[in-house]
């Protein structure tokens, strides 16, 4: 495994956006910079709430997005969708596994109505890093490859030792038949070296001279900061000019 993996979590508002105001995906401005990146040759995957506050302060749900914004995500090209959890408010490991089954089932059945095979995720990070490893059947039949561990020391929060020492030092590792990977750079903990490019890019070289590849994530609302963006967009284009490509 070669290469570099960037991701966004908590995403929500864009898409609702697109629908409760009438906006092309490409012109709304999160999706509109995944699409900047696109062209320069990264792949970004979205992991998505199923239901938050919509512009005008009321409930909405990924579940009724007009007609209009499905058609439009659906030509979004350089974008994949992944679930990530029910709401803000919900972790996936506080939940029952039926609980979660039914999460899951449910973010996936809203993600099939915009999502051409193409745009789905292979690689999920759930919401609090949660390590739903008891639902690989269901990772498996909706062809998830692997999840998504933390960046943060622990590495991982419920995999035995040896397991995570193997994850600590390889990056990945399988764990009853499914895939683990180590979340490495969250952007957004970095804003402070994007007035200094070489600094964060150091960081990434690291982490890819280390494992092979680089994971690499923000969340939606940190877009808003123009320092993550150049941190996105300055890392993208030093890994294609390494012959990296987007995994």
């Amino acid at each position: 495994m070669t290469g570099f993996h960037f991701s966004i979590d908590d995403v929500f508002d864009c898409l609702i956006e697109t629908s409760e105001r009438g906006i092309a995906a490409e012109a709304q401005p999160v999706l509109a910079f995944c699409r900047a990146l696109a062209e320069e040759g990264a792949l970004t995957d979205l992991y998505l709430f199923r239901r938050g506050v919509g512009p005008d302060g009321a409930l909405a749900r990924l579940d009724d997005l007009s007609p209009a914004a499905r058609d439009s995500l659906r030509r979004l090209e350089g974008v994949r969708f992944g679930p990530h959890a029910e709401d803000y408010a919900t972790a996936p490991h506080a939940q029952t596994l039926d609980e979660q089954t039914r999460t899951f089932e449910g973010l996936f059945a809203a993600i099939d109505r915009f999502a051409g095979e193409e745009q789905r995720a292979r690689w999920l990070r759930l919401h609090y890093f949660s390590e739903c490893h008891e639902l690989a059947p269901l990772w498996r039949a909706h062809g998830v490859e692997a999840l998504l561990t933390t960046d943060k020391p622990a590495i991982a929060y419920r995999l035995p030792p040896q397991e995570r020492e193997v994850l600590a030092r390889q990056g990945s590792v399988m764990v009853d038949g499914l895939r683990f990977i180590r979340s490495h750079l969250r952007l957004e903990s970095f804003a402070d070296e994007a007035a200094d490019p070489p600094r964060f890019l150091a960081r990434v070289d690291a982490a890819l001279e280390m494992h092979g590849f680089v994971t690499l994530f923000t969340h939606e609302i940190d877009l808003a900061d123009a320092r993550v963006r150049a941190l996105a967009l300055a890392s993208i284009r030093h890994l294609v000019a390494r012959g990296a490509t987007a995994l």
